[in-house]
């Protein structure tokens, strides 16, 4: 008989990469999703339950979604509870395991233990937050991070002292395969998949990118909505690059993987990643990754991919020329990424969470 887990955070089920995993250990568990904001029925999956607070509710919504929480432990006496970040699904995770007796697995996501002050981004800006990370993390039976990275950060700003287990979230490379790769060649075809908006920092990339079609033929394909209010667009034309980068917007993700097979080097300059899937999904397409030295990307700098300080455009533009320049760096980075993507899979990063839930309901 299965057992039976539940997942808090309705964050968890509208990330691609997440809810590929969560079907995953729904083959091995019952489990029940639990929103903390309204999911649409349209969303619902086959492989799990999902419950979200009612729509409209915004103004009591956490408490709507801590009665939930307790409601659902009471009748179906879960063996785990998954959390989906810190706030508010991890206190109510803490609290409803407390109160139940069940072991909480917390699995940090985002900017939990990090801060950028010069575009007020991340939970370490606020007092209040980063103690209420803290005690989340404390009172947890196991936390997980998604990169060596985001483990320090946590560590070093949290002051946090027990064991991380650091669980990168893996694809399955099978479907990104593309074929064999060749020499990267002009013109070069350059691609972003990122949001706009300050902390993925395309500011920097444009200005790299300007540098580097000064000595190449090339071109730069931005896929992403624009939360930058055109600031980007103004940007490009201000550089004078605005005829050689196409502005995508938007693409469903079932669709991106064409964007990967038609380009040749990623480019990635975010001030801050927990990990970085879209970096993840160009390595599985043997597209290579250049960018600055945040998430995934600082985990595997110098080995599956190039990384520099972030903001810094100059340096970056003169590693991608010198990488053009380079067939046999191309092949060594272009076969660690291809190498790393399958010894760390959608499944194995499945494999990991099954033995932290059995290690403590055991």
């Amino acid at each position: 008989m299965k057992k039976r887990l539940i997942v808090l955070g309705g964050g968890a089920h509208t990330i691609p990469s997440y809810r590929a995993m969560l079907k995953l250990i729904a083959g091995e568990y019952d489990l029940i999703l639990l929103s903390e904001f309204h999911l649409d029925k349209k969303l619902q999956v086959e492989e799990y339950i999902i419950r979200s607070v009612p729509a409209g509710k915004r103004r009591w919504r956490e408490l709507l979604f801590f009665l939930m929480v307790v409601k659902t432990c009471f009748a179906e006496r879960p063996h785990i509870i998954h959390s989906h970040s810190t706030y508010p699904s991890g206190v109510v995770a803490v609290i409803a395991g407390w109160l139940f007796r069940i072991p909480v697995v917390v699995c940090l996501d985002a900017a939990e233990g990090s801060g950028v002050p010069e575009i007020n981004f991340g939970d370490l800006l606020n007092a209040r937050r980063a103690k209420l990370n803290r005690w989340v993390l404390n009172k947890a039976a196991a936390v997980t991070t998604l990169t060596r990275f985001q483990c320090e950060e946590v560590c070093n700003h949290l002051h946090f002292k027990n064991t991380i287990h650091v669980v990168p979230r893996g694809v399955d490379s099978v479907h990104y395969l593309s074929g064999e790769r060749e020499q990267v060649k002009a013109p070069i075809r350059f691609l972003s998949v990122a949001y706009l908006h300050p902390v993925k920092d395309h500011t920097t990339m444009l200005h790299a990118f300007q540098l580097i079609s000064q000595h190449v033929e090339a071109s730069l394909t931005l896929v992403g909505e624009d939360y930058e209010n055109g600031n980007i667009k103004a940007l490009a034309r201000e550089l004078g690059i605005e005829q050689k980068i196409m502005f995508a917007g938007f693409v469903p993700h079932d669709r991106i993987l064409d964007y990967y097979h038609q380009s040749d080097i990623f480019l990635h300059t975010s001030l801050f990643e927990s990990q970085a899937m879209a970096v993840v999904e160009a390595m599985a397409s043997g597209v290579l990754v250049c960018g600055t030295h945040v998430g995934i990307m600082a985990d595997l700098s110098g080995e599956c991919c190039i990384t520099v300080s972030v903001r810094d455009y100059q340096l970056l533009a003169h590693n991608v020329l010198e990488l053009i320049r380079t067939p046999s760096e191309q092949e060594r980075l272009r076969t660690n990424a291809l190498k790393w993507v399958n010894m760390h899979s959608l499944q194995w990063t499945t494999d990991q969470y099954f033995g932290l839930y059995k290690g403590l309901i055991g």
